[in-house]
């Protein structure tokens, strides 16, 4: 499950990239919208912009869902700060 920094549910997590050498998560893909997976929209959000909540199976982003809803599918959502340097 993701959420943002309120604790509003954003979207669930569809895959993880992993980065094949070192063995590290580099983005998260994240689901949301739609019924039964139909008309439903997927985001890339880098690592670097999600937390893990404390003591809880979720992972906390930095923006809101109206804000990944502005990406296209497929499209990274989040940027983080190294990366939009």
């Amino acid at each position: 499950m993701v959420k943002d920094r309120q604790g509003g549910e954003v979207g669930k997590i569809q895959e993880l990239m992993v980065e094949p050498q070192s063995g590290r998560i580099q983005r998260v893909v994240v689901s949301f919208g739609g019924t039964l997976g139909v008309n439903e929209k997927r985001v890339e959000i880098p690592w670097e912009a999600l937390t893990i909540g404390l003591g809880k199976k979720e992972l906390v982003v930095e923006v809101d869902k109206e804000q990944l809803g502005q990406s296209s599918s497929g499209e990274t959502a989040a940027e983080s700060p190294a990366e939009g340097d």
